[in-house]
């Protein structure tokens, strides 16, 4: 399905994971590089089925290795994924794990962009919703972004310099709508997240609270006055509490949101009987392996036993005679009280 808006492309494909390893292979060297090749502004999103570590699956399949390998020779290309799973497994088998398969491809495409995965419908795979701000073309939040500006002036010297045919204004426009297209992309290609998952953005009091203790702070390291620093701490107890408070309240409203309707609470219910670790199996004192929880948990509990039982072999004289000799030398030492004492400055 591909659909046009002025000059940019429209397309939602889906991989079929279920093909053989040849087709796969042919499925993205050939077919999705030829959408890919087919207009100069492109969006593509849809069932990928491409997992890869470096959109934060556990495990990298075919289509995963394939289409980064793509994308990292297209200095245009970009890959847009959420950060949570988009792809629940209800299998209850071991090693079972959800996964981030539902992606989008953006090419010449600089702008801002939000995506996030909502839980509307009762399935297996869950509705992800992908938003260009298209009335900017820099990022809007540089804080949460790690830029290698070497690359960036790697990537801006590559990019051709828009020069005006005439000195008109509106070839002047075009001009400088393109360099600037040019910055952006650059910026963007050059850039990657700081954070796994963004981070939550706190209430207006909390944050005016946590100004004013900062500033207190500030006050008290100047002045060293015991009152400001009791001050200090009753801000600090304060701001702590109110944290943890609006994230307990963050919780309890997405847990009360869950209901059996929507089927969000059997997808909530199904991520906690799952093991948050996949733990390999641990071998015992006796050569036993141990593969259930409960049986690696004994052999656990009896190493550390055994770690720290107390020492009750017989006591060697020769060598509690050294130790007593070494402790008294350096008891008897002289003492150095000729100190340099620390400016406030190295402070």
């Amino acid at each position: 399905m591909i659909g046009e808006r002025k000059t940019t492309s429209y397309i939602t494909i889906y991989l079929c994971l279920r093909c053989s390893l040849f087709k796969q292979s042919a499925a993205i060297d050939k077919d999705f590089l030829k959408i890919l090749n087919s207009g100069q502004n492109i969006i593509i999103a849809g069932d990928l089925n491409a997992a890869h570590r470096t959109w934060s699956n556990a495990r990298s399949n075919a289509f995963g290795y394939a289409l980064r390998k793509l994308v990292n020779n297209k200095s245009n290309v970009r890959i847009v994924a959420p950060h949570t799973p988009t792809h629940i497994n209800a299998s209850s088998r071991l090693g079972a794990r959800d996964s981030i398969i539902h992606l989008a491809v953006l090419k010449n495409i600089p702008f801002n962009h939000d995506i996030r995965v909502i839980d509307d419908l009762e399935s297996d795979h869950l509705p992800v919703i992908l938003t260009l701000y298209t009335g900017s073309a820099l990022i809007k939040i540089p804080d949460q972004l790690s830029t290698n500006w070497e690359n960036f002036k790697f990537l801006l010297n590559n990019k051709s310099l828009p020069i005006p045919p005439s000195s008109s204004n509106d070839d002047l426009e075009i001009a400088i709508r393109r360099l600037g297209e040019n910055i952006s992309e650059a910026l963007i290609e050059a850039s990657k997240p700081k954070f796994i998952q963004t981070p939550l953005k706190l209430s207006s009091e909390i944050k005016a609270k946590i100004r004013h203790r900062n500033r207190i702070r500030k006050f008290w390291q100047r002045t060293r006055d015991p009152a400001v620093k009791s001050e200090f701490r009753t801000l600090s107890r304060e701001v702590t509490k109110d944290i943890r408070h609006f994230f307990q309240s963050r919780w309890e409203s997405h847990i009360a949101a869950l209901t059996p309707e929507t089927g969000t609470l059997r997808r909530k219910i199904s991520l906690f009987k799952k093991p948050l670790q996949n733990i390999p199996p641990l071998k015992g004192a006796l050569g036993s392996v141990a593969n259930h929880p409960l049986e690696k948990t004994e052999v656990i509990a009896d190493s550390l036993q055994k770690q720290f039982e107390p020492n009750t072999e017989a006591e060697n004289d020769r060598f509690t005679a050294r130790t007593q000799r070494k402790i008294k030398r350096f008891l008897d030492a002289p003492t150095c009280l000729d100190l340099e004492k620390t400016t406030p400055g190295e402070v």
